[in-house]
Formats: structure tokens, C-alpha cells, sequence
């Protein structure tokens, strides 16, 4: 594509021009906030519902620069940006300059030393059609993000001569037990990527595209130690947000004012949550409710899946199983426990249901092709979903969270959303929505249709989002801070939930990818994230399972559950060998919680993330190494605290990494490490967990 000079215009704080080929002509759209921030968006005009990220969704607040043309010819411009619109006067003075080549249109984004941070379209690749697709260049090959990706953290592209290698995937699915080490994406997706591009003071670049259609990433790091990607969107726009610092706390500073800051969680729910898909009746509830109290394990929430529900009807309860839920309640509130209910965003088709017979008679559905509800199957049988596009229908759902709509609820009562991406129980569409279907949505107060393709990737955010306003409204003008779970996100669920890794198998690989998932999670954004402690489906040994409670509880959400055709698997039903050590385990979990919540306290501040692969280290002082950057089975948890999980069978000796040796930690157990290098014993009962010298921790009492 080629830049029509000739149409470049500033309108204050935005620069505009036409974009053209043979094809199509499209103007193109730049504003460059604050140092390191810019936004540049192309509105697609195969999009005729003109939907974007931001009709449904809060833009973020940032303060436009002005932007200056610092030089100009027939080939290229060369733009700079300040706080004022007399540049020579302006009392701020841009640390990165944008250059623009004409023809073909590329751009480039450079410190005013003239070192390259970004190119856009350097191998003109950017086609504006049903699909939108562009290339980036990166000036270095580590990259990282993509979530949610069952894979390492380090993203290895395929090589120059390499094309073997599948592109990543994001597109939300319902997946049973998933795949390890594979780069097709999960029940997420925040189409975050990274580029550490100065191994030295750990300076970042970050995109991210606010297109919420299906995304494939092709990653290729060339033989020239660059990175070069071609970005693929299904349908939409443009809307691509670039960021970037020479420093790691400015950096995620700068992601967080674009992606959002996370919401601060109440203190309880950074501890213990124990769930099954199969606790069936009061008795069952009850009984792991005294079972937990007789061996002081200390636990601050107990999960109910779809069984407690009448017919698979959200909202309600089955009588006949719990025939006394105020007085259950009661029975948890007693042990100082919470109880955190499951609602789906599929509603059972039955007039006699009142959130279906309301919804319906006010169009809060999903429809097909044709106008009509679409119906189609889930867990209830024939089904219809929400609409959460459609903002009434979004308040409609929050409505339902109020004490007088969803029975025996009170502010102990909190929220998990699943199988929100939307998972449908048909092979036709890959079990996941019609992309046809049709949502509804509000454009500069005008109504508009938009099809399923166009917001695929949102829908489970937006339902998070109006269960959040839900949870907020039902306890005003109390502000009772909710704990919300959801399984489907995109960026900025932080915001208003935490997230976990979904469904998966029990085996030593599948514990051993989760400290990768959680950290690429963490990069991206979303930093209160966690796995089913166990697995989810099959049986874990029993030494996988106390590895698995003790690599749980140094993550930030830390939650037992199982499906319905596993072994029951509470913390007092193993030998009692491993018993003892899960139950140290949790118990060590709440002596550490003053620490998780002061570093939520940062995290929710600042946007430094709490759990951090190792080169986020802010203390460092030498050059990270390539095996540093690779390294995703340490991590950091705030500034101070080293964490080596056991994810491997009858191991029983850990090695701190070797770039960190040359510092003094320390353990809890024994005191001072006193070869770093060398190394280090764990029992079964012993978690790899370091303290750097010079850090002062405060520990809890265990709750009685």
C-alpha cells in the first residue's frame, strides 16, 4: 500500500492519511500519547457494522502528544511528539521518533539515537480485506505473551528455513483436557506480544491488537537475531496500541494504563478455594466443610458446580438436593468460609424459567442468520445465550445477582463464570458459536447488528464484566470488594476477574506446564491466574499431587478441583504421608498472605505483575542470558521471593539458576544458602522457595 502525501493532515493531537492500492483506499489514523505510548487503527470498510473493541469496552485515558513534523520529502516523514503544539517552546521533548516511508507505506518507531524499537509493514504485507493482516519487526528474537497458551514462555518461531511450525492460534474453545507444549490457544485471549529489546537494562516494546475476532500469529525468528511476525485477523479492524521503555517498571506501568489495571482482590480469596464438579447435596458440602475444620486445614471458599441448580437453571437452586441452602450457608459462614456459585451463560429454553421468559421477551438473546433466538445445545439441552454485546442485556444479567432475584445469596456468596467462550455442544461450528449469529450493540447511540465472528473472542469478557457490575450493585452502597472466577478472557479481565487455566489432564506434564502458563498470563496483563490444583480430568499420583499443592500455593490463585469421574481428592483423603505434607502446604500458604497481598497491593498499583519469569528481575545488574530469557520453571513472586516447583517425578534436589548465584538467599527451614550454585535438598515436604538477603517479611497467624 502507498501513503497519499498529499492527505496527511493534524488535527491537534492526530495525525491522519489516506492509505491506497489497486484494491482499496483507507484512512489511516495515529495518536501518540504519553513517552512510549501510540495508537495507530485502520477502520476496515469490509466492517459494515463498524464494530470495534471500544464500542463495548472503556478506551483508555491517556493524554494525546502533539505530533511534529520534524522533517518531509517525496519518500518519507519523520514525526516527533510533544506536550505542546509549538515544539521549539515545548517544555517536553519526545525520547522516540516515528518515521513513515510513502511507498511502499512501512513505519518505524526509533529512540532519537536512531535505534529501531518497531517496524510496521517492513515486508508490505498489510492487506485490508474480510481478513486484515500486517508484519512486524522486531529488533531482537525474544519474544513472549499470546496468552493462554499451554507452551513455553520464550515464543520460538519457526526459523528462516524453518516454516514447519504452526502459527498461534487465539481463539477461545472449550477444551477437554488440552494438549501441552502446542501453540493453539486456549479458553483466553490477549493478543499481547513482547519484544525484550535491550538485554542490558531490560528495555520492552508491546503490541496489542484490540480486535476481539479469531488471531493467528506467525512468528519467524530470522538468522539476522530479528524477529518478524505476520499478524492475522479473521475479520475487523485495525486498532493496534504499541508501548514501550528502556525500563521494566515503566514498561508495565505504560501496559497497564493501556490494558487496564488489575481490581484488588479481597484479602481471602489470595488464599485456599477447594471445588469438585460433583459436590451433589447439602451432605456432601457439609461433609468437606467439617472435614476440612478436623484437620485444621484452613480454606477460605468452597465451589459449587452445575449440580446445585434446578435442571441446569442458573440462578436457582434444586430443593431436593439442597433443601436448606440459608441454613448451609450458615454451617460454611460458621468455619469462616465463603461459598462461590457457578453460572453459564447458556440459558435453558422453558417458559416457565423467568430469566429465559424475560430474556426472550426482551430480546437479551443471541440470534441466528434469520433474526430468530438461536437455540442450539449446552448442559441444560436445547439452550439460548446471552447477549452480552447488547449492554441491556449485560445489565440484565448483572440484575440477576441481586438478593431478591437469586435466592439465599448474600455477600459471602461470590461468582464463577464458565463455559463462557461460548461453549455449544456442536461439532457443526467446533463446538463454540455460529460465527453468523448475531449480537447487538450501540454505535454513537445508533443500534447496529454485528455477527459472532466480530466479538468471538470477547464474549466470555464481556460476561465477566456485567457479572462484576452484578456483584458491585447487589452490595450497593456497600463496597464490598466480589471475588469473580471466569474461565474465557481477553486483555483486560483483569479489571474485574480472576482467570484459571481450564481443563486439564493430571500427569506430571500437564503440572509442569502450568508455571509457564501463569507467567505468560502474568505478562500479559491478567496477573491474579492459576490451574486446577490435581488436574482437572484423570487421577494424579500422589506424589504429583502434593507437588501439585505446592507449586499451587506460589500462584497467585490457588484452587483444588476435579471433575466428576475422578477420585475424591480433598486434602484429608490421601495417605497420610502426603496428607501431612498438603496440609503443611496450604497451611504455609496462609503464613505467606500478608506478602501475596502486598504484592497484589503493588501489582494493582503499578502493573508490575506479581508472579515474574526471572529476567523481570528489577534488581539485576548484568545482561540477561539467553538461558535466562528460556527459563520458565523459576520464578520470581513479587521482588524478593524465589520459587522452584517440583514438577517431576522422585526429584529431590533443585538448583538455583545459575545468572542469581552470585546473591545471598535464604530459606525458612534452614537459614542461609550458603553455596547458591550447589545443589539444594527438598523432602516431599519442602517446596524450593528463597528469600533474597535484605528482605523483611511479615508472616500470618494460621486462621483457627
Amino acid at each position: 500500500m502507498k501513503v497519499a502525501s498529499d492527505t496527511i493532515a493534524i488535527n491537534k493531537t492526530l495525525l491522519t492519511f489516506e492509505l491506497f492500492n489497486k484494491d482499496v483506499k483507507v484512512t489511516a489514523k495515529l495518536e501518540y500519547y504519553r513517552d512510549g505510548i501510540f495508537n495507530f487503527s485502520i477502520a476496515n470498510p469490509t466492517n459494515k457494522s463498524g464494530f470495534s473493541f471500544y464500542d463495548v469496552e472503556e478506551r483508555p485515558v491517556l493524554t494525546a502528544l502533539f505530533p511534529h513534523i520534524a522533517s518531509k520529502d517525496q519518500n518519507k516523514m519523520t514525526l516527533l511528539f510533544s506536550n505542546d503544539e509549538n515544539y521549539e517552546n515545548a517544555s517536553f521533548k519526545s525520547k522516540y521518533k516515528l518515521v513513515i516511508d510513502f511507498e511502499p507505506f512501512s513505519m518505524h518507531l526509533l529512540t532519537m539515537d536512531g535505534e529501531v524499537l518497531l517496524d510496521f509493514n517492513s515486508n508490505n504485507d498489510l492487506t485490508i480485506s474480510d481478513q486484515v493482516m500486517f508484519d512486524l519487526r522486531f529488533p531482537t528474537p525474544h519474544l513472549f505473551g499470546l496468552s493462554e497458551r499451554a507452551d513455553r514462555v520464550y515464543i520460538e518461531g519457526a526459523k528462516a528455513e524453518d516454516s514447519q511450525r504452526e502459527p498461534i492460534k487465539l481463539s477461545a474453545r472449550d477444551f477437554a483436557k488440552y494438549n501441552v507444549n502446542c501453540p493453539i490457544g486456549l479458553y483466553g485471549s490477549v493478543p499481547v506480544l513482547v519484544n525484550m529489546h535491550n538485554e542490558t537494562t531490560r528495555g520492552l516494546t508491546g503490541v496489542f491488537q484490540a480486535n476481539a475476532s479469531d488471531t493467528y500469529v506467525e512468528v519467524n525468528n530470522s538468522l539476522t537475531g530479528q524477529a518478524d511476525v505476520v499478524w492475522l485477523n479473521y475479520v475487523g479492524d485495525i486498532e493496534l496500541f504499541v508501548f514501550t521503555s528502556e525500563t521494566l517498571s515503566d514498561f508495565f506501568n505504560k501496559s497497564a494504563q493501556v490494558l487496564g489495571f488489575s481490581y484488588m482482590p479481597p484479602i481471602w480469596a489470595l488464599g485456599f478455594h477447594q471445588c469438585r464438579y460433583g459436590y451433589l447435596d447439602e451432605a456432601m458440602v457439609d461433609e468437606v466443610n467439617e472435614k476440612l475444620k478436623e484437620f485444621n486445614i484452613p480454606c477460605d471458599s468452597i465451589t459449587l458446580d452445575i449440580d446445585y441448580t434446578d435442571g441446569f437453571k442458573y440462578f436457582t437452586w434444586n430443593h431436593k438436593t439442597f433443601p436448606d441452602p440459608d441454613a448451609m450457608l450458615k454451617r460454611l459462614r460458621k468455619n469462616r468460609r465463603r461459598l462461590i456459585t457457578i453460572n453459564d451463560p447458556h440459558i435453558k429454553e422453558d417458559e416457565n424459567y423467568p430469566v429465559f421468559k424475560e430474556g426472550k421477551e426482551k430480546g437479551y438473546f443471541v440470534r441466528d442468520q434469520k433474526g430468530e433466538i438461536h437455540i442450539n445445545l449446552c448442559w441444560p439441552g436445547k439452550s439460548c445465550w446471552f447477549d452480552y454485546t447488547n449492554p441491556a442485556a449485560r445489565d440484565f444479567w448483572a440484575s440477576q445477582y441481586r438478593y431478591d432475584k437469586y435466592p439465599y445469596t448474600d455477600r459471602y456468596v461470590h461468582a464463577w463464570n464458565d463455559m463462557n467462550e461460548p461453549a455449544v455442544f456442536d461439532p457443526t461450528t467446533d463446538n463454540t458459536m455460529n460465527p453468523l449469529n448475531l449480537h447487538t450493540f450501540y454505535k454513537n447511540g445508533e443500534k447496529r447488528d454485528v455477527e459472532h465472528k466480530y466479538v468471538h473472542n470477547i464474549y466470555g469478557f464481556l460476561m465477566t464484566k456485567g457479572t462484576y457490575k452484578g456483584m458491585i450493585e447487589r452490595d450497593s452502597p456497600n463496597k464490598y470488594r466480589p471475588f469473580i472466577l471466569t474461565r474465557s478472557f481477553f486483555a483486560g479481565t483483569q479489571k474485574y476477574a480472576a482467570i484459571w487455566s481450564g481443563d486439564s489432564g493430571s500427569k506430571w506434564t500437564d503440572l509442569a506446564i502450568q508455571v509457564p502458563m501463569s507467567l505468560t498470563t502474568s505478562l500479559c496483563g491478567i496477573g491474579f491466574n492459576g490451574g486446577d490444583v490435581g488436574g482437572f480430568m484423570g487421577d494424579p499420583s500422589q506424589e504429583c499431587a502434593v507437588r501439585w499443592f505446592q507449586a499451587g500455593s506460589f500462584m497467585t490463585f490457588f484452587r483444588a478441583h476435579s471433575e466428576m469421574n475422578t477420585k475424591r481428592r480433598e486434602p484429608y483423603t490421601y495417605e497420610p504421608v502426603y496428607r501431612s505434607a498438603i496440609i503443611r502446604t496450604i497451611q504455609e500458604r496462609y503464613r505467606w498472605l500478608y506478602y501475596w497481598y502486598n504484592c497484589f497491593e503493588e501489582y494493582v498499583r503499578t502493573g508490575f505483575p506479581v508472579l515474574r519469569t526471572l529476567w523481570m528481575d528489577v534488581k539485576a545488574k548484568k545482561k540477561a542470558s539467553l538461558s535466562l530469557l528460556k527459563e520458565d520453571e523459576q520464578y520470581f513472586v513479587g521482588e524478593s521471593v524465589l520459587v522452584i516447583p517440583i514438577v517431576e517425578r522422585y526429584k529431590r534436589y533443585i538448583q538455583i539458576h545459575e545468572d542469581l548465584c552470585d546473591e545471598e538467599w535464604f530459606t525458612i527451614e534452614t537459614g542461609y544458602v550458603e553455596n547458591s550454585s550447589e545443589h539444594y535438598k527438598t523432602g516431599l515436604e519442602r517446596l524450593g522457595v528463597f528469600i533474597r538477603a535484605d528482605t523483611i517479611l511479615t508472616f500470618a497467624d494460621l486462621p483457627k
